[in-house]
């Protein structure tokens, strides 16, 4: 009889984004895509065709026990020497007479769960008191490293092995990265592993968007494979179209700043180098795992980005697939870790906004972060809670809504349709009182020139005093226009 091995990546997010440094992100996201990569039972190789690795996790057919057991000693001292910090949770069964793979797969799930609640791998160095501090984690200090472009007082750093493995990392992801899209970068823009060569400037307040993408119902189709052949079929599937809509979306973007509405942006990326004429691109992904995938970009780009990655994972797929994103808005220098678990709580605001529309649409959610504040979504959104039952919002929107909302927010940010001083007016009158809206809905209709957007909105819900208002949003929107300003 054969035996089934299932292998998952435990805290994949948080081994990731711990760090505020870019190329960190980056070298770990590389760490974890390539654990699974070239498999051995001791000095075999494990044959392609049994194996499938998608999500952080890895199915593996195996010939007999010693065989399983073998595949994750060797992962094991894999984690301990390449990978340190990055721990798995590993379980394997025999496939009994009579039963389907279906039933085993769901078997090992249930045992997995139960594993991971008994047992924690430990893969790095614990700090104590007589350890030096790792200059950029929680861990004890085994390296020493000159930082090149510090001062002479910080030049020396003392870092972990984990710190030290995600950046040696670093440029093995870079070579890949480069290799996978050479053909649509091209001589004009290389990906960057440094936050400020992503299109902010000098001098100005430089925020960035982190977008996190996620599928919908995507467990409940692996669930439904009936054997290891469809699984595998499927993670392919799931594989093929997630990762040419990120090519499609490096596409889009190159022609926008190359020849469309963004050439503002060329001005604002940095060469790479002094002299030439290549230069960083807006946007680096960070990790592209089946149907989870994160990347940041210049802010004004992270929702018109997202829409476009949503709705074309919908076009490749037939309607088969779709997706839902959390775009989180913050400042360069605001920590990213807290950036990204924004993203993902505001991608399932948007999971959870689809099943209570029982809706088959992608949808999107967004939020600006303050620099001062580090509250859950839910406190973030209460401010706009107002007496009589206002809601200063309607978001998460579908993708329809959401491009609505976009090209509403643009006739809104046209001065020659909306002086900048009614579109303050009409801020302060929502934040204001019942009385307050009602004398600035007089105030327009006297104007007569002055028509508030609503495309793709019914009328009951797109009325300056509608209970639930689409207007915050909007005017939020008007600086996370790609097409605005220099």
């Amino acid at each position: 009889m054969s035996y089934l091995l299932l292998v998952d990546l435990r805290a994949i997010q948080g081994y990731i984004f711990s760090s505020n440094r870019l190329k960190d992100n980056v070298g770990a996201s590389f760490l974890v895509s390539s654990f699974f990569k070239g498999i051995k039972a001791g000095s075999e190789d494990v044959s392609p065709e049994d194996v499938v690795i998608g999500g952080g996790n890895m199915f593996c057919r195996c010939k007999s026990r010693e065989e399983a057991e073998q595949i994750i000693r060797d992962l094991s001292r894999k984690a301990i020497e390449k990978c340190p910090g990055l721990s798995f949770g590993a379980v394997y069964a025999e496939r009994q007479e009579g039963e389907t793979e279906q039933e085993l797969v769901k078997q090992l799930w249930d045992k997995l769960q139960k594993e991971k609640q008994s047992r924690w791998q430990q893969t790095v160095l614990p700090s104590h008191g007589i350890n030096a501090q790792c200059s950029s984690s929680i861990y004890a200090a085994e390296y020493v490293e000159i930082d090149a472009d510090a001062d002479e007082e910080n030049k020396v750093k003392l870092i972990s092995s984990v710190v030290k493995a995600k950046r040696d990392a670093s440029e093995a992801a870079n070579r890949q990265i480069a290799k996978e899209y050479q053909g649509i970068l091209g001589n004009d823009f290389a990906f960057t592993d440094n936050f400020e060569c992503l299109g902010t400037l000098k001098g100005e307040e430089s925020y960035l968007a982190i977008v996190h993408i996620d599928g919908n119902d995507m467990g409940k189709k692996f669930a439904e494979c009936s054997s290891f052949e469809a699984y595998k079929e499927l993670s392919g599937q799931v594989d093929a179209v997630f990762g040419r809509a990120f090519s499609h979306l490096v596409q889009y973007t190159v022609d926008q700043i190359n020849y469309g509405e963004w050439q503002h942006y060329q001005g604002r990326l940095k060469r790479v180098k002094e002299g030439e004429n290549k230069k960083f691109f807006p946007i680096r992904p960070i990790f592209i795992g089946g149907d989870d995938v994160t990347f940041v970009c210049e802010a004004r780009l992270g929702i018109t980005l997202a829409l476009e990655y949503v709705n074309k994972v919908k076009e490749l797929s037939n309607g088969e697939y779709s997706c839902c994103a959390g775009v989180a808005i913050a400042k360069e220098s605001y920590p990213f870790y807290q950036s990204q678990q924004m993203a993902q709580a505001l991608c399932r605001s948007a999971k959870n906004k689809r099943k209570d529309k029982r809706s088959d649409a992608p949808y999107l959610d967004y939020q600006l972060l303050d620099s001062s504040t580090t509250d859950p979504l839910e406190m973030i959104r209460s401010q706009y809670h107002l007496p009589g039952g206002r809601v200063l919002y309607m978001k998460p929107y579908s993708a329809d809504h959401m491009q609505a909302q976009m090209n509403n927010a643009k006739k809104l940010s046209d001065p020659e349709l909306w002086p900048r001083s009614k579109v303050k007016e009409m801020r302060d009158a929502l934040f204001g009182s019942e009385a307050g809206i009602q004398a600035y809905i007089k105030q327009i209709e006297a104007r007569g020139d002055l028509k508030p957007p609503r495309e793709g909105f019914e009328d009951d819900d797109s009325a300056i005093d509608s209970q639930e208002n689409i207007y915050a949003d909007m005017i939020e929107l008007m600086d996370l226009i790609p097409t605005g300003g220099e």
